[in-house]
């Protein structure tokens, strides 16, 4: 990982930096002083840093979009009903060695004897299905339950595996039952483990796992590229503005309003953001089809999500022009004529 970010960083500075270092090489010094008296925004290097910033913004509108499609659906995941209430619900896994029940009915003999136990306990609930029972998510949250029968273990199982599962509900604390359940496991079979003791609640948030975690690092990466995307876009405003310093104070002096240079300059940044919006949502509409199978209840082309990020980037936008925009307002007409 660390060999991968560090090529990355000496391959990004290189290839950003060979440009302006040949452009720097190629220059003609009597032709740069000539034109330093003229008015200029830019030219063709001016137009390249305002496509890079145009660039930046349309990715960050598909990491936002992606992003906020897969947190959409992480909330979506988090509201289903699994059909059974996690609360005071929980789970453990028990198993003994093979060759210490080499009868079935051994084994089967300790696991109802475990389990006998377990009823008996003040503090546990004597749940049984009996008819017509509500759908359940038993294997994953966002897959719809399928049609189930349920029997006893050892009517479908006649030779009888060496682990269960044990799923206990609760009446009070369930933190202080745990050692009491482990302590009659091991009056039966010292050597019998009780492992993956956990809530019900955990499972399903555990389940989650690989959710959460998409969305929160496409987030990262999307926040990342916007912050980046913000700083180029403040960066060549900033740079438009001071090469414009004459231009700007001729037009004051001509009796351009502060409103009037501000709008300019404003109405510059939201185009390269609204060009960089129409680019991304573009690209958006046909990368976020790749995340549909990680999409639970929300469609690719969610329109709240595609508003949100629109109207955010928008918002962003204008906040990242203010700075320069005010500071083109106070250039005074006198002294930049003087300057250049």
């Amino acid at each position: 990982m660390l060999g991968c970010a560090l090529l990355a960083s000496l391959g990004t500075a290189l290839l950003f930096g060979a440009a302006p270092a040949v452009t720097a090489s190629q220059a003609n010094p009597s032709e740069d002083l000539r034109n330093s008296q003229r008015t200029t925004s830019g030219g063709k290097s001016g137009r390249v840093r305002g496509g890079l910033v145009a660039a930046q913004v349309a990715l960050s509108v598909v990491l936002l979009t992606g992003s906020g499609l897969l947190i959409r659906s992480f909330v979506q995941l988090q509201t289903v009903n699994l059909g059974f209430r996690t609360e005071n619900l929980m789970a453990a896994h028990l198993s003994v060695e093979p060759l210490k029940y080499e009868d079935p009915e051994a084994l089967t003999q300790f696991f109802q004897g475990v389990l006998d136990d377990v009823r008996a306990m003040p503090q546990v609930r004597e749940y049984e299905i009996v008819g017509v029972a509500g759908d359940m998510r038993i294997t994953a949250v966002n897959r719809s339950p399928g049609y189930q029968m349920y029997f006893g273990y050892d009517e479908i199982h006649p030779v009888p595996s060496n682990s269960r599962a044990l799923m206990v509900r609760t009446q009070g604390d369930m933190a202080s039952l745990i050692p009491v359940i482990r302590r009659k496991v091991r009056e039966r079979d010292p050597d019998a483990p009780l492992t993956e003791v956990s809530t019900m609640k955990d499972v399903v948030s555990a389940s989650l796992t690989g959710n959460r975690v998409l969305g929160l690092a496409t987030a990262l990466f999307a926040v990342t590229a916007l912050l980046l995307s913000m700083t180029g876009l403040y960066a060549v405003l900033a740079y438009y503005v001071s090469c414009r310093t004459r231009e700007i104070g001729i037009r004051v002096a001509f009796g351009a309003t502060g409103a009037h240079v501000m709008r300019s300059v404003l109405g510059r940044g939201l185009v390269l953001v609204v060009i960089g919006l129409g680019v991304g949502f573009a690209c958006a509409f046909g990368v976020t089809r790749l995340l549909q199978a990680q999409l639970y209840q929300v469609e690719t082309t969610d329109p709240l999500t595609f508003v949100s990020v629109g109207m955010g980037l928008m918002v962003l936008g204008v906040l990242a022009s203010l700075l320069p925009a005010r500071r083109a307002t106070r250039v005074d007409p006198v002294r930049a004529m003087q300057v250049e």
